[in-house]
C-alpha cells in the first residue's frame, strides 16, 4: 500500500510516526508506535524525554492495518503549574458535560493508507480494578470473535457510559479507544468512537 502523504512528510521528522489524530476544536496529535509500547508515556514525538509523553499505539504495527477496534493512549499528567498533557483534555469530556461532549462527538485518523472518520459512543470513567463498581474492561480488545462478541462489547460500553449518545453501531464499523493513563490513579478516561464507513473482514485500501 502507499503511504499517506501526510504521514510520510512526517516520517521524517518523527521515524515512529503511524498516523494522526485529529478532535476539532480539541486536539490535533501525530500517532506514534514503538515495540515498548510505554517509552511514549514520557517521551515527546521528537524521542526526547517528556513529562506529558505523546500518544500512542496500545499494540505495536496495528495501524499497518488497523484492527477492528483501535486503541490509542496517552498520559494525562498535570504538572506543578498547573499545565496538562494531550489526553488530559478527554477529562473535559465529563467535566464539561453532555453540551461538551455533543460539540466535540467526532475523531478522524489518518493511518498509513487512509483517513477514517469516527463519532462518538460512549464516555467511560472506568477502573481496571475489578473489584470496584466502575470496573470495564478496555484492554486487549482489538478484535472480536464473532459479531456478536462485538456488539457485546458496544452495549457493555454504553451500559457505563456517562451519556446516552445517538450514534448506532452496526457489525463492521471500526472502533477507536482513546484512553488515559495516570500514575496517580487506576482510573482511566476512556471515549469509544464508530467508524462512519462500514468495512468487510478483508482490508481495502482507500
Amino acid at each position: 500500500f502507499t503511504i499517506m502523504p501526510t504521514i510520510e512528510e512526517q516520517r521524517k521528522i518523527t521515524p515512529d510516526a503511524v498516523g494522526k489524530l485529529t478532535i476539532p476544536d480539541l486536539l490535533e496529535e501525530w500517532i506514534v508506535s514503538k515495540e515498548d509500547v510505554t517509552y511514549y508515556l514520557n517521551h515527546n514525538i521528537h524521542n526526547q524525554s517528556n513529562y506529558y509523553g505523546a500518544v500512542f499505539l496500545e499494540q505495536h504495527r496495528a495501524l499497518e492495518k488497523p484492527p477492528e477496534n483501535l486503541h490509542l493512549r496517552g498520559s494525562d499528567a498535570v504538572s506543578s503549574t498547573g499545565d496538562g498533557s494531550v489526553f488530559r483534555k478527554l477529562w473535559q469530556y465529563k467535566e464539561g458535560g453532555s453540551t461538551f461532549t455533543m460539540a466535540h462527538n467526532r475523531a478522524t485518523v489518518i493511518t498509513l493508507h487512509e483517513q477514517i472518520d469516527f463519532e462518538l459512543i460512549a464516555v467511560i470513567e472506568a477502573s481496571l480494578n475489578p473489584a470496584r463498581p466502575d470496573y470495564f474492561n478496555y484492554f486487549g480488545q482489538l478484535s472480536f470473535q464473532s459479531d456478536a462478541a462485538m456488539m457485546d462489547y458496544v452495549n457493555n460500553a454504553r451500559r457505563h457510559s456517562i451519556y446516552t449518545l445517538p450514534a448506532d453501531v452496526q457489525p463492521g464499523q471500526r472502533l477507536l479507544t482513546l484512553s488515559t493513563v495516570s500514575m496517580a490513579s487506576d482510573t482511566s478516561m476512556v471515549l469509544i468512537f464508530r467508524s462512519d464507513r462500514m468495512y468487510s473482514d478483508e482490508y481495502v485500501e482507500n
